[in-house]
């Protein structure tokens, strides 16, 4: 879009006057009396901890929301932007309609113009099923599955010879081939598995004369056929006539295949039951059953196979669906996993479900999902299955140089035409290493963001917001400037792209950048800066805008810690997914960084290998770790810590407190006081989650939900509580003037000080804000933390307890979600663990990180099939000085800018 440089231009001239708000002295914002016509105006947001914010968002721009963490940025972009944004399209539907959507609560805001029709982009798993993949995601399979029912060719699945349609006169000589005295029935089949009542197909029946009908598998008099249920899939044949296998029968059985075939389209369904088969059932299932068509039979076995159908290739239907697997490709796993979903429920939420990595595969269909027939069609060569392993850039190659002879050309181009399309997004997000068969499951949070992305793209709508929630989070910054590439492509299509993000290099290519601050909790909630980037890098008052300049930095360390050649893990023949049988050595006492391409291999390593098999022999774990010849070295560590971004609970009664365990050392706190110990009150009495003290109205809930079906779910204040969540007595307990339940609303920084001579609280509340979440309250839900925010949690936890050294920390890009002040705190709280005697490894993509870490060990150099060999390893110094690294050639600017500036490096 040629008009948005010129616009980025005039904005960064000083064309916009910047002036002071006044609820917030000190920090500068652009005028809102300038405001132009083509914005989406906020006024008076108070969604969460936004201070009556007026905020004026330029419409069909890419737009960037930073700030700490914490500061209120998704507050205002998902809690205020995109909440509002549903609401008016919920309201737009009718009451009836409006039941089935689960609807956020309307945000704290005055008004909001301009918002335009609002679609969010997150990395939330929402309720996955182990049956999604990428190509099912993005809406490749349905068209894969058209182009080989239509253009593909047929197989024999149980010789694979192409199979030829057969003539009636074959269909007889086949059924006459029966054992003598065996009974056949003719059936015509009218409805194959769909839903409703189908009554044109039994007048259709009743007209041609037929007597007799099966009905999923029974077989009735016409007229005495039961009523179907329209909500469930029906099976209907005409049963067209019924013989035994002896000599003189030709005519009669010629006429009745002819019949079969006229009425079945084609198609006649042959059930049998032979002399040997009912003498030896003992349970009267001794019927078989065989399809017979004019269209495909195998020449060669006389092996025939139903129509063709779309359906027949999906794994989801029971008639493409593999019968052992139930087209999962594994088996021996629990019914609700099988079924795709858990019947258990957490605060009205489906469980998530995911297939275990050391599942059994299938021993029929070997994994693939599909019935033979399904499997023994192919397209090119290849059959669904294999076309389906192919990664997103291997696919689309395939595709590309795909020919069809000239009956088929005028139905199978448009198809191939739409794949490549969809294929083609999928390589400008930087995806281009997944395999279209990657469960969707297995996906990360940035990994499934991006392949929704390439959808959204691929949607072609206009006039839409779209909210994205950190997309870079896992990309390489040699992929960014693929994925910058992406989002101009909504906004070209002439739509508005607002991004909650920290990296730099999408900042920088914004048209226009909102820093959020200036603190996090009760100390953000503001709009310190916004304008184009350098405009905001040009206020002294804005965080953001100290690092974009450059008068704030992350420094290069001076010295790194040295690695000792006595103390270090040995991996060899490590080959989990694209691994190429790497050997790895990585050094124990120092901060490690494992970097590389998204896709080259880095959690198939350290995750799926290494630290499987370290779980296995210091924490006597049972996951069996991905294939490796061997791990030597484990005798230097004592114990394995492996930090996720998993959520620190499932439950709103789970909170920061519970989880780090300082809640039993609080409720012991208030147990000892005067006035606990004079009514003999113990520490039970402390806890929402039993029966005493808790109020029961709420169940220590200090809500309750009650359901309004076309409108969002309502969650009221307790009545009696108050929002407490402890009954009258409880809370009369004071400690220094503060009762329980107002110990639950402080916020971490407030606590350090509340319990000051209580070293064991104080020592883990002073972790907790070491790594940047002083501003969460004791008592925040779990749900509502994120991903990262749980990692930090995690860490603070590890770093509050006692340790001898000789741990082996294990993290998974800590820095997501992290502003770049936030890593800085983050980097030192590592470091101090490190200088305790223990060993850090990361996978990390942050620069910040990578350059201050002691080694770093670089996989590579491509994705997917081009990576998991080991690139570089070393010092930053020594990646930086690879030619081979991508990591090198953005880690080489990077050390170079540190050491030749000389910035207010931040320590």
């Amino acid at each position: 879009m040629d008009s948005v440089p010129s616009r980025r231009q005039e904005q960064a001239s000083g064309s916009r006057p910047l002036t002071l708000d006044s609820r917030l002295p000190g920090i500068s914002r652009p005028s809102t009396s300038e405001a132009t016509g083509d914005a989406i105006r906020v006024r008076g947001a108070r969604t969460h901890n936004l201070k009556n914010v007026d905020v004026e968002i330029p419409r069909n721009r890419l737009v960037v929301i930073t700030g700490v963490s914490g500061s209120g940025k998704s507050s205002l972009a998902f809690d205020t932007l995109l909440a509002e944004g549903q609401r008016q399209y919920i309201q737009s539907l009718s009451i009836y309609a409006r039941q089935f959507f689960d609807q956020m609560e309307r945000p704290d805001v005055d008004h909001i113009d301009g918002l335009q029709p609002t679609i969010a982009i997150d990395q939330r798993q929402g309720n996955p099923s182990p049956r999604s993949t990428v190509a099912t995601i993005t809406e490749i399979y349905d068209y894969l599955r058209l182009l080989l029912a239509r253009a593909g060719d047929v197989a024999c699945p149980n010789c694979g010879t192409p199979i030829a349609q057969q003539t009636p006169a074959e269909i007889e000589i086949t059924i006459r081939a029966l054992p003598s005295e065996t009974r056949v029935m003719l059936l015509a089949p009218m409805v194959r598995g769909r839903r409703g009542t189908h009554r044109d197909a039994v007048e259709a029946i009743q007209k041609a004369g037929f007597v007799r009908v099966r009905v999923d598998g029974a077989v009735y008099p016409i007229e005495d056929m039961p009523a179907l249920v329209a909500q469930k899939t029906h099976d209907i044949e005409a049963v067209v006539d019924r013989v035994v296998i002896r000599a003189g029968i030709e005519a009669r059985l010629a006429e009745s295949v002819r019949l079969a075939l006229k009425h079945g389209d084609g198609v006649v369904l042959v059930a049998f039951q032979t002399p040997e088969a009912k003498a030896a059932a003992s349970n009267g299932d001794d019927w078989q059953e065989r399809v017979l068509n004019t269209r495909y039979a195998c020449p060669s076995c006389g092996t025939s196979i139903g129509e063709i159908e779309p359906r027949t290739f999906s794994f989801n239907s029971p008639y493409g669906a593999c019968p052992t697997c139930h087209g999962l490709g594994v088996v021996g796993l629990p019914e609700a996993v099988g079924n795709g979903h858990s019947k258990g429920k957490s605060n009205g939420a489906p469980q998530s479900v995911s297939i275990p990595a050391d599942a059994e595969v299938c021993p029929d269909c070997h994994g693939t999902r599909l019935r033979p027939e399904a499997r023994a069609c192919r397209l090119g060569n290849l059959a669904v299955h294999e076309i389906t392993a192919l990664s997103v850039a291997a696919a689309l190659e395939f595709f590309k140089q795909l020919k069809f002879a000239p009956d088929r050309g005028p139905v199978a181009e448009p198809i191939v035409a739409e794949i490549v399309r969809r294929l083609e997004f999928l390589m400008r997000v930087g995806t281009d290493y997944l395999s279209l068969d990657r469960s969707a499951d297995t996906l990360s949070g940035g990994e499934r963001q991006r392949v929704r992305l390439a959808t959204g793209i691929g949607s072609g709508l206009v006039g839409v917001l779209y909210l994205l929630d950190e997309p870079s989070i896992g990309l390489h910054p040699r992929d960014n400037e693929r994925l910058t590439a992406s989002l101009r492509d909504l906004e070209r299509q002439g739509n508005t792209v607002v991004v909650v993000e920290h990296d730099e290099m999408l900042m920088r290519a914004s048209d226009y950048l909102i820093d959020m601050g200036p603190g996090a909790g009760s100390r953000g909630g503001h709009i310190v800066a916004q304008g184009t980037p350098d405009v905001v890098s040009q206020i002294e008052t804005s965080l953001t805008g100290g690092y974009l300049s450059g008068r704030l930095a992350i420094p290069v360390p001076t010295t790194r810690r040295k690695p000792a050649k006595t103390r270090v893990l040995q991996l060899t023949g490590a080959t989990a997914h694209n691994l190429a049988n790497v050997d790895v050595e990585i050094p124990l006492g120092l901060f490690v960084c494992v970097t590389g391409v998204s896709g080259s291999g880095k959690s198939s390593l350290v995750v799926d290998t290494l630290a499987r098999a370290l779980a296995r022999k210091l924490n006597g774990a049972e996951a069996r770790p991905a294939p490796h010849s061997s791990l030597r070295g484990v005798s230097q560590l004592e114990r394995l810590v492996e930090i996720d971004q998993s959520p620190i609970g499932r439950t709103p009664r789970s909170n920061p407190a519970t989880y780090t365990g300082i809640w039993d050392d609080i409720r012991q706190v208030f147990a000892a006081t005067k006035q606990a110990r004079q009514r003999g009150y113990r520490v039970g009495r402390f806890s929402f989650n039993t029966k005493g003290g808790r109020c029961e109205e709420c169940e220590g809930q200090g809500v309750r939900r009650i359901e309004m079906n076309f409108l969002p779910d309502l969650e009221v204040t307790c009545p009696v509580c108050h929002g407490a969540r402890f009954n009258r007595q409880t809370l009369a307990v004071k400690f220094r003037d503060r009762s329980i339940a107002d110990v639950l609303a402080v916020s971490v920084d407030e606590a350090v000080v509340f319990f000051e001579n209580h070293e064991s609280i104080r020592r883990l509340l002073a972790t907790l804000a070491d790594v940047g979440l002083g501003y969460l309250t004791l008592g925040q839900a779990s749900t509502t933390l994120s991903g990262g925010e749980a990692q930090r949690i995690k860490l603070a936890t590890e770093l509050g307890r006692a340790t001898s050294g000789n741990t082996m920390y294990i993290l998974d890009e800590p820095t997501t979600g992290l502003h770049s002040d936030d890593i800085r705190r983050l980097l030192g709280v590592l470091n101090r663990l490190v200088d305790g005697g223990n060993s850090m490894l990361v996978i990390e993509h942050n620069l910040d990180v990578i350059k201050t870490a002691d080694w770093v060990i670089d996989l590579g150099p491509e994705g997917g099939a081009g990576g998991g060999r080991v690139v570089v390893a070393g010092t930053p110094e020594d990646v930086a000085a690879c030619d081979a690294s991508h990591t090198g050639e953005f880690l080489r600017s990077v050390i170079k800018a540190n050491s030749a500036a000389t910035p207010r490096a931040i320590i």
